[in-house]
């Protein structure tokens, strides 16, 4: 760990107490050698080439969306194309997640939308979008440079969840179609 980790996170306030962190707790909380200290490290090695192996650029297709929308345009946060970034964002909702945004030639995101992902498990990973009124989650399964799995949006004019299949393949991150 860095001194600067260290310091960042010695002054983050702790649950409701609104105390902070002092390096007698950190040292405490520091795992003793033995056993739990290889598992850690192959865990967080695990995770890293989880997002090294579904970072970049993936085309997005959704099949009908069930119940289908009121005014015509379903899911409009989720983007045809999308950018999975293994950069963790430093703002706001997206703090210390992983950055999803539009692929690049694709339209930016509402402002004040948060988007993020996250690995799960081995193979599969969930894409979270959403803004003050409506948000899209998509829980999908990587099978080398595809990917599967279903998608649920909430719209707030609707008042409703729906949802819809997605498959995906990966692209080259780049501005022409």
């Amino acid at each position: 760990v860095l001194a600067a980790d260290s310091a960042a996170v010695a002054t983050r306030p702790l649950g409701s107490e609104g105390r902070g962190l002092v390096a007698g707790d950190l040292a405490k909380a520091a795992p003793s050698a033995g056993a739990a200290v290889p598992r850690m490290r192959v865990a967080m090695k695990r995770s890293e080439s989880e997002v090294t192996r579904a970072s970049g650029c993936w085309a997005i297709d959704t099949g009908a969306w069930s119940p289908r929308a009121r005014d015509g345009e379903d899911a409009a946060l989720l983007p045809r194309r999308v950018e999975l970034r293994a950069e963790r964002g430093v703002l706001g909702d997206e703090r210390g997640e992983l950055v999803l945004r539009p692929a690049p030639g694709e339209e930016s995101f509402p402002v004040g939308t948060a988007a993020t992902w996250k690995p799960i498990g081995r193979d599969g990973l969930r894409m979270t979008i959403g803004d003050s009124t409506s948000w899209v989650v998509a829980t999908v399964t990587l099978d080398g440079d595809a990917l599967h799995g279903r998608a649920r949006a909430y719209e707030g004019a609707g008042g409703r969840i729906r949802t819809a299949e997605l498959v995906g393949r990966r692209v080259v991150c780049r501005t022409e179609p």
